[in-house]
């Protein structure tokens, strides 16, 4: 059974597909960037302890980011 982050992973188009595909911006590679790197965060719980140190409720921010991360399954 494969995990919700491998699936995820299978999904996401890579950086140098993105780079080389025709009508493909910096601006869209430079976004799923950022969408990995908050990914990865998540996943290591950093957003959680940033939130506890600036004294927010980590459910709350995770289920409110723009990139829809909710509860982990």
């Amino acid at each position: 059974m494969e995990t919700a982050q491998a699936s995820q992973a299978k999904r996401e188009p890579r950086i140098h597909e993105l780079a080389e595909k025709p009508g493909s911006s910096l601006h869209v590679v430079l976004q799923t960037l950022i969408k990995i790197e908050i990914k990865e965060r998540y996943a290591r719980e950093e957003i959680v302890m940033e939130a506890i140190a600036l004294n927010i409720d980590a459910s709350k921010l995770a289920a409110t980011t723009q990139y829809g991360f909710g509860e982990k399954s």
